[in-house]
């Protein structure tokens, strides 16, 4: 069976909300309370909607450490941020070119925190 469905989006909480058309709705957001914004009309096949709607969710295959696309989730050790970045090669080989007093300590270095600025 084929319903038709009007979606839309809510600017705050950036949630899509799906109505089916033959029934009464309002364009407020049911979780946040702003206004929906309209997107599209769709029509929705519920019967295939039926036969995914009991598979298992897809994998997030960046949180898989066996994946190709795994991304490390590095915590600064000094102030606990998640906001780190890994020190490139290339950095690490101009700093030595250049003589930079704290280059040898850079060199064994991995990973930058963005927060309080601590190479470890």
């Amino acid at each position: 069976m084929i319903i038709n469905k009007d979606i839309y989006k809510c600017p705050k909480c950036k949630k899509l909300h799906f109505f089916d058309t033959s029934k009464p709705y309002s364009a407020i957001c049911p979780v946040c309370n702003g206004e929906l914004v309209f997107r599209l009309n769709a029509d929705c096949d519920t019967e295939q909607a039926e036969k995914y709607k009991d598979l298992p969710p897809l994998k997030d295959l960046t949180k898989d450490p066996d994946s190709p696309y795994y991304i490390p989730v590095v915590e600064c050790p000094y102030c606990h941020s998640k906001r780190t970045h890994k020190i490139s090669a290339f950095s690490k080989a101009v700093s030595l070119y250049y003589g930079d007093v704290y280059a040898i300590g850079r060199a064994s270095k991995n990973w930058c925190c963005d927060a309080c600025g601590s190479e470890f």
